[in-house]
């Protein structure tokens, strides 16, 4: 019963999750190509639009596919200066896999591909709203039929707030 538990409560937090995600391909200002690996320029161009923003250096995050991270970060010769692969245990920071260029790197397999690019971000905690009740999860038995049923739920809303706070990276799919 604690694994459907979870299971259940995975599935909702992972609605949750793609509909912030797919937030990330309305911000207006887009770096790199589906043609092309995550390059060093595209990286300083999107810190750089967020500092003609005025967005705060602070909380500011990466937001990148595994193949992202993998492909292309780690198989790259260009020194990215403070990337580094430093796991937390924060539970807020799930999913962190380093600091590129002094901003933490979030990897999520959920991120995927839109219109034949790979896609990711950079964005500030202003960009995008969010609000949830939080997932609920119950479990009743039932006599009748000898089993206990598991139901879980999550109320949530996301929207873009500040579009100029968060910059869409885009790269080739493979």
């Amino acid at each position: 019963m604690e694994m459907q538990m979870k299971n259940v409560a995975y599935s909702c937090a992972a609605a949750y999750e793609d509909a912030i995600l797919a937030l990330f391909t309305g911000f207006s200002q887009t770096v790199g190509a589906s043609t092309g690996a995550l390059a060093d320029s595209n990286i300083r161009r999107a810190i750089q639009y967020l500092d003609e923003a005025r967005c705060p250096v602070e909380d500011r995050a990466f937001f990148l596919s595994p193949k992202m991270v993998w492909s292309d970060l780690m198989a790259s010769t260009t020194p990215y200066g403070s990337y580094s692969y430093s796991p937390t245990s924060d539970p807020i920071m799930k999913g962190h896999v380093g600091y590129l260029r002094g901003i933490p790197v979030i990897m999520s397999e959920r991120i995927g591909t839109v219109a034949g690019s790979e896609k990711g971000a950079l964005v500030h905690k202003d960009a995008i709203v969010h609000a949830s009740s939080g997932v609920r999860v119950q479990s009743n038995y039932i006599p009748q039929y000898l089993s206990t049923i598991v139901t879980a739920d999550v109320r949530f809303g996301v929207i873009e707030n500040r579009d100029t706070a968060g910059v869409w990276i885009k790269t080739a799919t493979a």
